[in-house]
């Protein structure tokens, strides 16, 4: 009886020790991370006075997130919370506001990493292509953080790539009440879902083929209202070309709507053409670009401006070239650029018939300053 109370014993200990072993082991390989941050939005512009289109007026708000962050061993994993308020909130910007929230789970994802592929449930950002297909990232300027909740797989090996992704995009209408100074949230959740392919046919050419459909919801004289799409797309990147000296990308979209007048609106189903080609010249850099967007009246494509990335242009119905020229000093750190762009719109015909045509030149140039720790610009265009 003896021997079998200390043989237990003995079992007892070295199952506590490989516990206690294991335990110290899988705390050892989680790391946790986490971040804090707020946000005051002051939009007021100056030229809006009170009648005005409602997406001109001024709000403000203040934003905190907090962001927490999980990992262990291939797994990781993210938690967002979010608190919203707005101080000024009669007007507003129909782009970038977003409802208010006391505290609310903002954002949520879990994720697994393998040796070749990545798969994805929750919250997660998405583009393809330029952005022409399919653009869902954050825009700070825009104050807009919006994600694909649903789930995603990623897979890459030797010179092949793919993913296949779906799921719903939250966002809020606004419903303005100008007589009484409200406004009322209104949540609307399109569902999307999208694939891509890409083949590396040399080590400095690569194809890609990408593909997005789904459904979008907008509210219409107080109907929520639905409507089906399709986009797909194509483009081809060589870098690395003569030597090194030459980049090219080029893609070319399109955009079918189910319907012939989606959300009552009468349109043509949409094409984009992008093209870029750059030039390492020494300390010279030399881009060109070229953009001929018809139609492309799409809520989550963002295809390059082909200017600055802040000018406000139209995006939907434009083509145009942009020549833009770098030189770089190296032994000050110092930039000096130019860039002049030529753009006008397609001169489709209205509801009654008349035609319109948009003409926009632009031309800036400026300097960029990098010291260690110090950095400036300066920039003039007209």
């Amino acid at each position: 009886m003896k021997t079998m109370i200390n043989t237990t014993s003995v079992l007892i200990g070295i199952l506590l020790i490989t516990g206690m072993s294991a335990f110290a082991v899988f705390f050892d390989e989680m790391s946790f991370t986490g971040s804090f941050g707020s946000t005051y939005w002051n939009h007021d512009p100056d030229d809006w006075e009170p009648g005005m289109e409602i997406y001109e007026g001024p709000y403000t708000s203040f934003e905190n997130q907090l962001t927490l962050n999980m990992g262990w061993r291939n797994w990781y994993s993210e938690v967002r919370l979010r608190n919203m308020k707005y101080t000024d909130g009669i007007h507003y910007d129909y782009r970038s506001r977003e409802h208010e929230a006391d505290l609310e789970l903002f954002k949520y994802k879990v994720g697994y990493r393998g040796r070749n592929y990545e798969i994805v449930a929750g919250d997660f950002y998405q583009f393809l292509g330029r952005g022409i297909v399919l653009y869902v990232q954050e825009d700070q300027d825009l104050n807009i953080d919006r994600t694909i909740r649903g789930g995603h797989i990623r897979f890459r090996h030797n010179r092949f790539d793919a993913q296949v992704f779906g799921g719903s995009i939250r966002w809020y209408d606004f419903l303005d009440d100008r007589t009484n100074m409200t406004y009322e949230e209104r949540k609307i959740t399109d569902d999307i879902f999208g694939a891509g392919l890409g083949v590396r046919i040399h080590d400095s050419l690569r194809l890609g083929l990408n593909y997005v459909t789904g459904t979008l919801y907008q509210y219409r004289r107080g109907v929520l209202r639905d409507e089906d799409f399709q986009t797909a797309g194509i483009n081809l990147e060589s870098f690395g070309m003569a030597g090194g000296l030459l980049d090219f990308y080029a893609e070319y979209a399109e955009l079918l709507w189910d319907s012939k007048t989606p959300f009552g609106i009468e349109t043509d189903d949409g094409t984009a053409i992008y093209a870029s080609l750059t030039a390492y010249l020494g300390n010279f850099t030399v881009l060109t670009e070229y953009k001929n967007y018809d139609y492309w009246d799409y809520r989550y494509g963002r295809p390059p401006t082909a200017d600055r990335e802040d000018e406000m242009t139209e995006l939907d119905d434009t083509k145009g070239f942009r020549v833009k020229i770098d030189y770089y000093i190296p032994a000050t750190g110092t930039m000096i650029f130019f860039s002049g762009s030529h753009f006008n719109n397609q001169g489709h015909p209205d509801y009654a018939g008349i035609v319109t045509r948009n003409e926009s030149r632009h031309y800036y140039g400026g300097v960029e300053q990098n010291w260690r720790n110090v950095y400036a610009n300066v920039t003039y265009g007209v």
